[in-house]
């Protein structure tokens, strides 16, 4: 017998005595928000907590976003990969190679 099967075993029997198995909704877990960097990256679901907000302010994020951010720095830039020609099978080179 799994668990889902005891519970409602165990419903029906409460039932049959007068009582009911209530789920209580799941307790709320701590307060998160939008932390930013200087270069204007968001960054959800951090904590908010005061301990929090002064461990992530002293890394250099803030909650609310830079008025004028950052260029990205060069080595996280989006860097498109360079197009290399590769000559295909019936390529006309291979065909004049070929004779």
């Amino acid at each position: 017998m799994n668990r889902t099967e005891e519970r409602q075993e165990i419903a029906r029997q409460l039932q049959k005595n007068g009582w009911a198995i209530v789920d209580l909704p799941a307790a709320p877990g701590p307060a998160t928000g939008v932390y930013y960097d200087r270069y204007g990256r968001e960054y959800h679901d951090l904590p908010v907590d005061p301990y929090s907000v002064k461990h992530y302010r002293w890394k250099g994020f803030k909650l609310t976003p830079p008025v004028n951010p950052l260029p990205l720095p060069v080595e996280e830039q989006e860097v498109q990969p360079a197009v290399i020609f590769q000559p295909s099978e019936d390529d006309w080179y291979q065909k004049f190679r070929a004779g």
